[in-house]
């Protein structure tokens, strides 16, 4: 993934979405062709993607793309049904 240098800063936040997945790392506010979006806001560089299951995406981020990444899944146990 090209950077483009001296546009848009990396910052280290958190984004949630509306269906209960959040990212937390590294975000930049510039489009893929170095357009400075305000309101927009894309995972790039090193970030944890937590999804609402439990499940987590450990990976390296290019314009909102996981491009090398550690998918995690929890296995979540039950109570066992008498029968």
């Amino acid at each position: 993934c090209s950077v483009v240098r001296g546009l848009g800063d990396v910052y280290k936040r958190q984004i949630k979405y509306g269906n209960g997945v959040k990212y937390v790392g590294e975000i930049r506010k510039v489009s893929p062709k170095g357009f400075i979006i305000r309101k927009m806001k894309f995972k790039h560089g090193t970030g944890i993607m937590y999804f609402a299951n439990g499940d987590q995406l450990n990976g390296e981020w290019c314009y909102d793309q996981c491009k090398r990444g550690t998918a995690i899944s929890v296995l979540k146990i039950g109570k066992r049904s008498k029968n």
